[in-house]
């Protein structure tokens, strides 16, 4: 399992609209993206920063979606944005969600 790692630094006191947009805008797309698994995002209003994580089920689909829908849905968030954000890709190693999960199955 794959997770892109995406940090944000909001502009002031746009913490709430950010997560309305994520959970509205970006959340269904993402949902529709092939390999996506799941996703978080963590927000601190005080410093005016998230991270968005998602996961996928292998390295290459979260390349391809950051090739194909990465940047229109980047666009969705431009007016919460002081500057483009980071964005890595890493490898899980562990996951206490995720394995419960995948023993339910």
């Amino acid at each position: 399992m794959f997770a892109r790692n995406v940090r944000l630094k909001l502009k002031p006191s746009s913490a709430i609209e950010f997560s309305r947009l994520f959970e509205m805008q970006i959340l269904p797309v993402l949902r529709e993206q092939a390999g996506f698994l799941d996703a978080m995002t963590l927000v601190s209003g005080e410093r005016s920063e998230a991270v968005a994580i998602s996961f996928w089920d292998k390295r290459e689909s979260a390349e391809a979606f950051s090739r194909t829908s990465y940047a229109v849905l980047l666009g969705r968030l431009a007016g919460v944005l002081a500057e483009p954000p980071d964005v890595s890709t890493l490898v899980v190693s562990s996951s206490t969600p995720h394995q419960r999960a995948a023993r339910a199955l």
